[in-house]
């Protein structure tokens, strides 16, 4: 997480980066122990600014981070009596004992870690909380790490409690077993989840004849002698309910013939007013292969309704001849893997 990954930084700030590059790859157990111990320190810290966690660090931990301690202790000629003890300019709120082999981390030093995680979350709630879609709301769950740290659920229940003072907070008394458990039950039965918020706006691309009026000049390109420009055609919105199952359909006009593939290209965007297909925040997924038409289809143009079934975890692509109604299967073919 961005808190675990802060406290390596500091602790590499203190060793150097090679110091601490060729550590993990010479002791990785002695690596993992401090970040699982990390781990446990942080679902127990609960804000208090003069509550310390104290680590037990393994002996080749505790080797390589005395060895910075006796550089700073020789260093300091006029200091007449070594307290056993490390602390670094830098990275304030952290002392190593080498008689006990022990970092201490000050409360002040884990509000900072968390500080990044903490703003981003309360930002998160607000602006949802703020949306109209939410009036009414009565409760907020948290579930994945926010609600195993008691910092972090006192912080949200701070903010929640400051815009609506009837909405009440819930978390799980075991974070990580819920997520287990409900992994399982998904798994046992898909059917037990009906619809999710779509993470991203997905949207397909569609080369257009280009319009001065509406569309940016820069991105205009030549087919031949016509002037085109790829946009995008937004098939679910960010944050958007969607249904498991659910299936979009839009039209395309081809001139496919005898087993030729029509490819549709897949994009995904981080929000949803973009236009075209190489604005910021607009990513291409992949295309979605449609193979077309025997040769008693053959023709000039025809329209394709391509449907796209939004499931769990993936897309499918398929589509219907409009004159025909025959069927035509597809496939995605990703470029990239699809986190939904």
């Amino acid at each position: 997480s961005c808190i675990n990954k802060a406290f390596m930084e500091a602790l590499e700030k203190q060793v150097g980066t090679e110091r601490w590059k060729n550590f993990q790859k010479q002791y990785p157990f002695s690596y993992q122990d401090l970040a699982e111990k990390f781990e446990v320190k942080k679902k127990q810290f609960d804000g208090k600014l003069d509550s310390v966690q104290s680590i037990f660090l393994k002996p080749k931990l505790a080797a390589l981070l005395n060895r910075e301690k006796n550089k700073d202790d020789e260093a300091d000629e006029n200091e007449a009596e070594n307290d056993g003890k490390w602390d670094d300019p830098e990275c304030t709120h952290m002392e190593f004992d080498n008689q006990e082999n022990t970092l201490s981390i000050e409360g002040e030093f884990m509000i900072e870690l968390h500080r990044k995680v903490r703003d981003n979350l309360c930002k998160l709630l607000c602006d949802r909380l703020q949306n109209p879609a939410m009036r009414g709301c009565q409760y907020v769950l948290l579930a994945g790490g926010a609600s195993s740290s008691p910092y972090l659920r006192n912080s949200i229940q701070e903010v929640v409690r400051k815009m609506d003072p009837r909405i009440r907070v819930f978390h799980p008394l075991n974070a990580s077993m819920a997520i287990l458990k409900g992994a399982v039950l998904i798994g046992k039965n898909p059917s037990l989840v009906t619809s999710r918020k779509s993470r991203f706006s997905y949207a397909a691309g569609r080369m257009r004849k280009f319009d001065a009026k509406i569309h940016d000049e820069k991105r205009a390109i030549m087919v031949g002698d016509k002037k085109k420009i790829m946009t995008l055609d937004i098939l679910v919105k960010m944050d958007e309910d969607v249904k498991t199952g659910a299936v979009i359909t839009r039209d395309k006009l081809t001139n496919a013939t005898e087993g030729t593939k029509v490819y549709e290209s897949l994009y995904r965007c981080t929000r949803n007013d973009a236009t075209y297909t190489d604005e910021d925040g607009v990513q291409k997924l992949g295309n979605g292969v449609v193979i077309t038409f025997d040769r008693h289809y053959e023709a000039e143009e025809s329209i394709l309704a391509v449907n796209y079934k939004f499931g769990d975890t993936r897309i499918d692509v398929c589509a219907t001849h409009k004159d025909t109604n025959r069927i035509f299967k597809g496939y995605v073919d990703y470029g990239l893997s699809l986190d939904m």
